[in-house]
C-alpha cells in the first residue's frame, strides 16, 4: 500500500511538471516582418499560427541576386515576448512610422494578422521609434536562423517593398540644358 502512495505521488509530480512545458499559444495567425538594411540586403521572417516560422536572407542588387532561406520554430519564451508585443498592438490604431531626416533610410514592413483584423504598417529609418510596432519589428528580425537551411528562395508579400522597381530604359529622358 505504501509503495502505491508513492507511485501515485510520482505520477503527480511528473505530471504536473509535464503541464508546465506546454508551448503557449500563438495569439495570431501569421506575422510577417521585412527588414531593410537601407543598402544592398534584407530578409524577411514569416512566422505561422503553428510557431514555425521561415527567414530568409536577401542580397538586392536592382532585384534579388542571392538569397538563403531558413526554416524553425519559435521557443516558448519567443512566443510569449511576441504575444505580450501584438496583444498591445490589437486594440490601438497602428500608423506608419517615418523617419523626416532619412530618404533613403532601410526600415520594416510589417504585417500582422489576427483571426478578426489585419494591421500592415511600414517603419522608414532605422531610428528607434520605441513603440509597439518598431519593437515588434525589431525583435522578430532579430529572430536566429537555425541550420535547418531550405533549399529554394522564398519571396514573400512584404518582400517586394525591398526590391527596387524596374526602370524602363526605352524611355528618353530629356535633360536640361545645363546638364547636357
Amino acid at each position: 500500500m505504501r509503495i502505491l502512495k508513492y507511485i501515485s505521488i510520482l505520477s503527480i509530480l511528473l505530471n504536473s511538471c509535464t503541464s508546465n512545458q506546454r508551448q503557449p499559444k500563438a495569439d495570431w495567425e501569421y506575422i510577417e516582418v521585412t527588414y531593410d538594411d537601407g543598402w544592398t540586403g534584407g530578409s524577411t521572417v514569416a512566422i505561422n499560427k503553428d510557431i514555425s516560422f521561415k527567414k530568409c536572407y536577401y542580397e538586392i542588387i536592382s532585384s534579388i541576386k542571392n538569397c538563403s532561406c531558413y526554416h524553425s520554430k519559435l521557443s516558448k519564451e519567443q512566443v510569449i515576448q511576441i504575444n505580450q508585443l501584438i496583444g498591445a498592438l490589437r486594440n490601438s490604431k497602428v500608423d506608419s512610422l517615418y523617419d523626416g531626416r532619412c530618404q533613403d533610410c532601410g526600415g520594416y514592413e510589417i504585417i500582422v494578422q489576427y483571426s478578426d483584423k489585419t494591421i500592415k504598417s511600414s517603419v522608414i529609418g532605422l531610428n528607434k521609434f520605441n513603440n509597439g510596432i518598431d519593437s515588434l519589428g525589431t525583435f522578430v528580425s532579430d529572430l536566429p536562423s537555425s541550420e535547418d537551411k531550405l533549399d529554394s528562395c522564398e519571396v514573400f508579400s512584404s518582400t517586394k517593398h525591398i526590391i527596387p522597381a524596374k526602370i524602363d530604359v526605352g524611355d528618353k529622358i530629356e535633360l536640361p540644358p545645363e546638364l547636357q
